[in-house]
């Protein structure tokens, strides 16, 4: 499964990648499983995570160290066995700066 992450409006990214639970939002009608969920298992990869929103990336991080994570708008803490990939067209060095 992948993700361009230059595609995807930075107010839904978080949704896309974590889920939401339902009543989390208005439309949000039923729990929705994000990528990483649906990744479970397998391989994740993120294109062009320079263009992911700077909140999202820390939760990735987050996610990464302790292999769990919360879907927008839940408290319940879900734990994933996901393997991610990145990448990226621009210098990472000119990013961290």
């Amino acid at each position: 499964m992948s993700i361009n992450c230059s595609a995807i409006s930075p107010s839904l990214f978080e949704s896309e990648l974590f889920g939401y639970a339902k009543g989390s939002h208005n439309t949000a009608h039923n729990d929705f499983d994000g990528k990483i969920k649906l990744a479970d298992n397998g391989t994740l990869f993120l294109d062009e995570i320079g263009k992911a929103p700077l909140n999202v990336q820390s939760k990735i991080l987050t996610f990464l160290d302790e292999k769990k994570y919360n879907s927008v708008g839940s408290n319940v803490e879900k734990k994933v066995n996901t393997r991610i990939i990145f990448a990226t067209n621009e210098d990472p060095l000119v990013l961290i700066r």
